[in-house]
């Protein structure tokens, strides 16, 4: 005689934990595609949770800070501060180490204050050190992998000049060079002009402000600000 087993009660699926990252490039396809995501993931209960990453601060806010649009309401934002230096230098270290290189102290230290804790700005500057170095990743080879850095981003950064307003890049001189984007200097821009362009970069992502104090979030940017200025 066959046995009945309750299937529904032996098994239980493992919640998953799924993230999308990038996700604003969902709102480059016709059709508000994220309403389509919504209508699916919203029947999957206790099953899964879900995260939302973007680097693109405005999109990302349009799409979830909209009352018109499918998720609104329906998420926690979290904003991800910089990584500390200690647990990235040893990341990095042991990463050398395990390929058989080396990473001399006074080269890591100026690595990582050329990258201040940024995740994907360290992983690429490790990444040219790392591949112009033979055994050992002293200064030189450091000279070298910067210029290699900046040579592979410069496209990347001319384009996000180029679509920026003659004020936003004003703005942003500003802040890269510590003035201020509202005290008077020559790279400063004031009033409304200037509320504008700080709203427009911080909107792209360009700038964030810590501590009441603006920044660039890319420090590659600010070195190649800089280098713009001082050709």
């Amino acid at each position: 005689m066959a046995r009945k087993y309750d299937t529904k009660r032996l098994w239980k699926p493992e919640p998953a934990h799924v993230v999308f990252d990038e996700f604003q490039e969902l709102d480059t396809i016709a059709g508000q595609v994220d309403a389509i995501v919504r209508s699916e993931i919203q029947h999957h209960g206790n099953a899964a949770s879900y995260v939302f990453a973007g680097s693109n601060v405005r999109m990302m806010e349009m799409m979830f800070a909209d009352r018109k649009r499918a998720f609104f309401g329906q998420t926690q934002p979290v904003v991800l501060e910089p990584l500390d230096d200690q647990p990235l230098a040893t990341y990095i270290g042991d990463r050398f180490a395990d390929s058989g290189k080396e990473i001399t102290a006074p080269t890591l230290g100026a690595l990582l204050d050329l990258v201040r804790g940024h995740p994907q700005r360290a992983m690429a500057a490790a990444h040219a050190l790392w591949d112009v170095t033979d055994r050992i990743a002293d200064e030189e080879r450091w000279e070298v992998a910067y210029i290699k850095l900046m040579d592979d981003v410069d496209d990347e950064l001319r384009t996000l000049w180029d679509q920026l307003t003659p004020a936003e890049r004003r703005a942003l001189v500003a802040v890269a060079t510590g003035v201020g984007p509202f005290q008077r200097g020559e790279a400063s821009t004031r009033g409304s002009v200037a509320a504008r362009a700080v709203r427009g970069l911080a909107s792209r992502g360009v700038i964030a402000q810590v501590e009441r104090r603006w920044g660039v979030v890319d420090p590659l940017l600010v070195e190649w600000v800089d280098e713009r200025r001082t050709r």
